[in-house]
């Protein structure tokens, strides 16, 4: 919103005749809603699989909103970098932290009279994502990188006050920090339960043959191979159905090496514990509700199994076009009782009309998570939010569950914190390949419960290292850059 008032100022003013703004994919459609409804400004989009590097939309348009993931490519940059632009808008900034990356070396190539940056999170454990986010901005300002070292150091130099003063002066040239705290934004509680749900028979034997099937492999298997054994894990986790969409990709073309069991389980479920527990939840009230899930094989079978017991339903995925999402979002805000919502659909979406979000099945990222809840958590939101975690009792979602809700009060944190914590405790590695770690390499419940304690262990300790800096981030950015 900050940065569409200043885009209108500057627009007003005459300083800027053409402009590009680049987003996650995500939120191409909200910036384009924002810019046309409520400041007037006639934006177009460029999508993937529609506009090619050598359209006239990049030429012919004032105001385009197109994706970073989709520009950054070789030949879109090739063409962008040819256009002059009064202003570029880049949102999400934080992801050109990395110098290297093509999308920091497009933005840096774009001939430009202005730059945004937007970014909750400019500063992360490393100071050198700051410093590659300033050059971008005003090169020079903080001299050469290995200076810029040697004058500020990591974070841990910024205890000294002369070079925490010395910083901030610097900063003051091109930053402006608005923070939830300095506008005194309150939003309302969000309340979280876990649905822990007993298996059926035949779940439960699916899970222990699952199981098997991944740690007589797991642990000698190259790192491809873990990965598709971790994927079959999140799969078995979200549904049977997912499952099943993953074995027949697997078994294509290959003699059975185990796959025939599984199968034979699956043919046994009928209707999925979760999916019966979900329904007896549905019906505990009549407000809207939103049911995310990663997998699309979980999505259509839930979008069959609620249909069938009379849920008016919309559907929200990957696969739709633009104006069909933002049908579908039409859909949900004024008929439908359920909007089914694909990882796509967790992203850069305001819901705030909801306020009750139901992860059927749990992404082993705690950001992801974190995403889902955040489009009806935010800004705009009056009421308290209710959150609904399903898993299956004895899973390995609920091992992470147990990690988050009860250990780490993920759902009592603010937005973004998971991420530095997250980053604290092992910024190499992904959340998601630590936990199958624990899981696959752990033969009895026994291990896997000392296993995962310790993890929440590691994770705590994590988080007293996130809130020392947090003390670093509140001496440099004070009140200098708010406004």
């Amino acid at each position: 919103m900050e940065a569409c008032l200043a885009l209108k100022e500057y627009w007003m003013r005459g300083l800027v005749s053409k402009a590009l703004i680049l987003t996650p994919a995500s939120l191409v459609g909200q910036w384009l809603d924002e810019l046309t409804s409520k400041f007037g400004l006639a934006a177009v989009t460029a999508e993937a699989g529609k506009v090619t590097p050598d359209h006239d939309v990049w030429d012919r348009h004032a105001i385009v909103v197109a994706s970073l993931p989709l520009v950054r490519q070789r030949a879109y940059r090739a063409r962008l970098t040819s256009i002059e632009y009064d202003l570029v808008v880049v949102d999400e900034a934080h992801v050109l932290g990395n110098r290297a990356s093509a999308a920091w070396q497009l933005v840096n190539e774009l001939r430009k009279r202005f730059l945004f940056l937007l970014s909750a999170t400019p500063v992360g454990n490393d100071l050198s994502e700051l410093y590659n986010l300033i050059l971008l901005l005003k090169p020079g300002l903080l001299k050469t990188e290995a200076q810029f070292r040697s004058d500020f150091g990591g974070l841990a130099a910024l205890q000294q006050p002369e070079r925490r003063e010395r910083l901030r002066a610097l900063l003051r040239e091109v930053m402006i920090r608005n923070t939830r705290a300095h506008i005194d934004i309150k939003l309302p509680r969000r309340l979280a339960a876990t649905e822990v749900v007993p298996p059926t028979i035949a779940e439960v034997e699916l899970q222990e043959q699952l199981s098997s099937y991944v740690a007589r492999r797991y642990a000698d298997g190259a790192r491809t191979d873990q990965w598709r054994l971790m994927m079959l894990q999140m799969q078995a986790g979200s549904s049977p159905a997912a499952l099943r969409a993953a074995l027949d990709r697997h078994d294509a073309g290959r003699s059975d090496d185990g796959i025939g069991g599984l199968r034979r389980i699956l043919d046994r479920i009928d209707q999925p514990a979760k999916t019966t527990a979900l329904i007896a939840l549905l019906r505990r009230s009549d407000e809207k509700k939103i049911v995310f899930t990663r997998f699309r094989a979980t999505l259509d079978h839930l979008q069959h199994a609620l249909g069938e017991v009379g849920f008016c339903v919309a559907t929200f995925h990957g696969g739709l076009t633009a104006p069909q999402k933002d049908k579908a979002l039409a859909d949900f805000e004024d008929h439908a009782q359920i909007l089914l919502s694909s990882e796509v659909g967790g992203e850069g979406r305001n819901l705030q009309f909801c306020r009750t979000v139901i992860n059927y099945d749990l992404p082993w990222n705690p950001v992801q998570l974190e995403q889902r809840i955040g489009r009806v958590h935010r800004i705009g939101q009056t009421r308290d939010v209710f959150v609904f975690n399903f898993c299956l009792a004895g899973s390995l979602e609920q091992h992470i569950l147990n990690v988050l809700h009860e250990k780490l009060n993920l759902f009592e944190l603010v937005a973004g914190e998971i991420e530095m914590i997250l980053g604290e405790f092992d910024p190499e590695r992904d959340f998601a390949e630590v936990v199958m770690d624990l899981w696959a390499r752990s033969s009895t419940e026994v291990e896997r419960e000392g296993a995962f304690n310790r993890f929440a262990d590691a994770l705590l300790d994590a988080r007293e290292r996130y809130q020392k800096t947090q003390e670093i981030d509140r001496a440099l950015f004070r009140e200098e850059f708010e406004v």
